[in-house]
């Protein structure tokens, strides 16, 4: 009981309303604020990040290899061409593009993706399948090929694409 009445004693002489403000009070006015909290890096234009690392283009494909299943983010990519009614090629040129495959459309989605768009989405990095080419009806000259070699595209829920031309 004597102890309580010291520390309210002490709390009111020192214009304090708690212990913690007690505390920082007794720090002074030399201690150095904590550090401020640090904000991730801006996104790159034109750039789909997956655990932190670019997975875009021919120089990255073992970036993307290495996050098969990740979460991927897609900030200002372009659009390179539109072959299929659910699926497009993102990226600045036919060596450094990915392949995205849109979901949830139910037959055909509510907007149309063009060549040269600015695209935002998150997805998620997912293997080719065997007949994944042949499903998407994507032929030899829209790129089956790439698609085989890289061995991953991005799966994307439609509702989730933002466009601007």
């Amino acid at each position: 009981m004597l102890t309580v009445l010291a520390v309210s004693l002490l709390l009111a002489r020192c214009g304090a309303q708690d212990a913690t403000q007690l505390t920082n009070r007794e720090s002074g006015p030399d201690t150095p604020a904590p550090p401020a909290a640090t904000s991730a890096p801006a996104p790159v234009p034109g750039s789909v990040i997956a655990k932190g690392e670019n997975v875009l283009g021919a120089d990255n494909v073992q970036n993307l290899r290495a996050n098969d299943a990740a979460k991927a983010t897609a900030h200002r990519v372009r659009v390179q061409s539109v072959p299929a009614d659910e699926g497009f090629w993102i990226g600045p040129n036919t060596r450094d593009r990915l392949w995205v495959t849109l979901t949830g459309t139910h037959g055909e989605s509510i907007f149309t993706v063009k060549r040269g768009d600015t695209a935002e989405f998150t997805g998620v990095i997912a293997r080719v399948t065997p007949n994944f080419t042949t499903d998407a009806g994507i032929t030899r000259d829209e790129g089956t090929d790439q698609i085989n070699q890289q061995g991953f595209y991005l799966s994307v829920p439609a509702a989730s694409v933002k466009l601007s031309s």
